[in-house]
């Protein structure tokens, strides 16, 4: 089964973070992401920045952020 793979990179194109996430959700002020099914406060990832824009390439949603940093999110096996 594949699942939800996130990759987040600052505006030099310099990864933050990558893992495999339960879920990402839009708010109007930030976007929340979820790296696993049960989680704590501490474990949620909050994108507090204006979203740009949005873009679909290749089966990889892309998204652009205010502040530079962009997100690639697409579905992968996940190796055990």
């Amino acid at each position: 089964m594949k699942k939800l793979h996130i990759t987040l990179r600052n505006g030099m194109g310099e990864e933050i973070f990558s893992d495999f996430i339960e879920n990402i959700d839009a708010v109007d002020s930030h976007t929340i992401v979820y790296p696993k099914v049960k989680y704590s406060e501490a474990d949620v990832i909050r994108l507090p920045f204006d979203l740009d824009s949005v873009y679909i390439e290749d089966g990889s949603v892309f998204l652009f952020y205010a502040n530079g940093v962009y997100a690639q999110i697409n579905r992968k096996h996940q190796v055990k």
